[in-house]
């Protein structure tokens, strides 16, 4: 390959990587829309929640399935 065909291909994989990184957090907002009232600051007694649980939550999720299909292809 040509230096010139690596980097158009370089830039396509980044392309792709942005794009999945943004459907990622697309789907983490389908999930978690809004915090609930107080946001960051959840009243006494609330447990404190964000995208990043969402996210945490999405991957276990992900994961999980993952591992299913891979043992079902066993």
């Amino acid at each position: 390959m040509s230096p010139e065909s690596d980097i158009s291909s370089d830039r396509e994989l980044v392309g792709q990587m942005q794009r999945i990184q943004f459907t990622i957090g697309d789907h983490a907002l389908e999930i978690e829309p809004v915090q609930p009232n107080g946001g960051a600051h959840p009243a006494s007694g609330e447990e404190p929640f964000g995208v990043n649980v969402s996210l945490r939550d999405w991957r276990l999720a992900a994961e999980t399935l993952t591992n299913r299909v891979c043992d079902v292809r066993r």
